[in-house]
């Protein structure tokens, strides 16, 4: 995994699931394989079964560990309140987990990102469409009863990385 092999990685673990198919982390690391391999319907499936099997062991090592990698996936996949869900459950395990808040961090960060860029957007989308239209606030008349709702573009200034288990790449890796 860790060198990237992610095929040959992925077809070791099912042959460990051949003798040891209720080990909910062989599991979880195959989940996590297919997700590297964008096969990601696959991978969802292999992590559901995964807590499945782990919450029937009642390893809440495995658990959180399972709960982290679906915060991940749906991640991944754009699904923030889903991610937000799992992460929170690892949270109820493990309170003190610094990966798991700096990926809720993250993911927060990322969302008010996205949806800064959309509103940015938007809005040079409507200067646009009134420059074409010769249109200005200034130019108005006072008789003109329409109104214009305020436009407000507050720019997100993420705070500096302060880790002391992951590096500023890793952080933005994540």
């Amino acid at each position: 995994i860790k060198a990237e092999k992610y095929e040959e990685a992925l077809s070791l673990y099912l042959k460990i699931l051949v003798n040891l198919p209720q080990e909910p982390k062989i599991h979880s690391n195959v989940g996590v394989l297919l997700d590297h391999i964008q096969k990601n319907d696959e991978g969802l499936k292999s992590l559901m079964l995964a807590l499945q099997l782990a919450e029937e062991h009642k390893d809440l090592t495995a658990v959180f560990a399972i709960r982290f990698n679906l915060g991940v996936h749906f991640s991944q996949q754009k699904k923030i309140g889903e991610a937000l869900e799992q992460y929170q459950a690892a949270l109820e395990i493990n309170p003190a987990s610094k990966e798991v808040k700096t990926n809720i961090e993250l993911l927060i960060q990322n969302q008010k990102q996205d949806g800064q860029g959309e509103s940015d957007q938007k809005q040079k989308d409507g200067e646009n469409k009134d420059q074409k239209e010769g249109n200005n606030k200034d130019d108005k008349k006072d008789g003109d009863d329409k109104k214009e709702p305020p436009k407000s573009n507050p720019k997100y200034k993420p705070r500096p990385f302060k880790g002391d288990q992951l590096s500023e790449g890793d952080a933005k890796t994540l």
